[in-house]
């Protein structure tokens, strides 16, 4: 197995966990949060990065992932 562990900062543009909002309102406040993700680094291109948070197995190609 060889997967980088990296820590991806990512935002996140979540309402929150409160009642929903109209948009209007939403808009006027909106921060968006930081968020943090760590793992191994599975994918990285122009289009997603892939985290694996949880790799099984102790063989060395084609590893099991979770989460």
């Amino acid at each position: 197995m060889n997967y980088k562990k990296v820590e991806v900062k990512w935002l996140d543009a979540q309402t929150g966990f409160s009642q929903a909002r109209e948009v209007s309102e939403f808009l006027k406040e909106f921060e968006p949060l930081y968020n943090y993700s760590c793992g191994y680094l599975l994918c990285n291109d122009k289009e997603k990065v892939i985290v694996g948070f949880l790799i099984m197995d102790d063989r060395d190609e084609d590893p099991l992932v979770k989460h």
